[in-house]
């Protein structure tokens, strides 16, 4: 919990050994004047192909990414040895609160390397 309105989220995979943190942040900047969008900015739309849409290149696509490697990480029982820990943020846009509360609470100590997409 960073605030009253706002959490980070934390999943682990495997057992003892090194720890690879992976990370990204689930928040997003303001959609600023919508009259400048071509597209609804709070609908996802598809079009040739492209997705439009606030967080669809930053950050949504990562994430996901990182969760989907993560569950099949997992389900095809590739981790022989260690832990990947994801470490969703809130708060990255503008101050950093959400890695900075990670850190304040220790999920960071044991952590050997790190990825951010």
């Amino acid at each position: 919990k960073i605030n009253d309105s706002r959490a980070n989220l934390v999943a682990e995979i495997g057992k003892d050994g090194p720890v690879l943190g992976i990370s990204g942040h689930m928040d997003v900047v303001s959609a600023g004047d919508e009259s400048k969008w071509t597209y609804d900015p709070f609908k996802l739309t598809e079009v040739d192909g492209k997705l439009y849409g606030r967080g669809s290149a930053d950050m949504k696509s990562g994430l996901a990414a990182l969760v989907i490697s993560m569950i099949d990480i997992h389900d095809q029982n590739l981790l022989q040895h260690g832990k990947i820990r994801l470490l969703a943020t809130a708060g990255e846009e503008i101050v950093g609160e959400g890695a900075k509360a990670f850190q304040d609470k220790g999920y960071m100590d044991d952590v050997d390397a790190l990825v951010i997409a």
